[in-house]
């Protein structure tokens, strides 16, 4: 991986090293002219009207409420799509976006709470008796060296 080495171009059963010489230029340009796809299709181009109203009706149906749809809208910088987001029809839905419910029902309320009782046979005043748990023993020292 340390190593540089130059491009190579297989050609009729040859392998073609590229460098700076004007005959492998020459034959690399074309060659690369004959074999690169067409890129024109992806450059910059306009949205067509249909295509402004067609976002539009996509994000009023992703966004399902008409309060964020404003702020939105009021941020909007584009007059053109400002334009489809207040001129276009409103998107009716028969249910919800995936996933979401559009009603927020609240968990109910507790009334009761139930409480719990334990209890312990054990003698909180006392000396603890020293067993041979080494895990506590490591946890002291922690707690010492602190």
């Amino acid at each position: 991986m340390s190593e540089v080495s130059p491009l190579i171009i297989t050609h009729n059963g040859k392998e073609i090293p590229v460098s700076n010489d004007p005959k492998v230029m020459s034959f690399v340009t074309e060659y690369f002219k004959k074999n690169s796809p067409d890129l024109s299709q992806y450059f910059y181009k306009e949205w067509t009207d249909y295509e402004y109203e067609k976002v539009a009706e996509f994000i009023k149906a992703i966004v399902p409420y008409k309060q964020i749809i404003d702020n939105l809208v009021s941020g909007l910088k584009d007059e053109k799509m400002k334009k489809y987001f207040t001129n276009s029809k409103p998107v009716s839905r028969t249910a919800a976006p995936a996933g979401e419910d559009l009603e927020f029902t609240p968990a109910p309320a507790q009334t009761k709470s139930a409480s719990v009782s334990v209890d312990l046979d054990m003698d909180f005043d006392a000396p603890a008796a020293k067993t041979s748990a080494k895990p506590a023993d490591d946890l002291d020292d922690l707690f010492a060296n602190l």
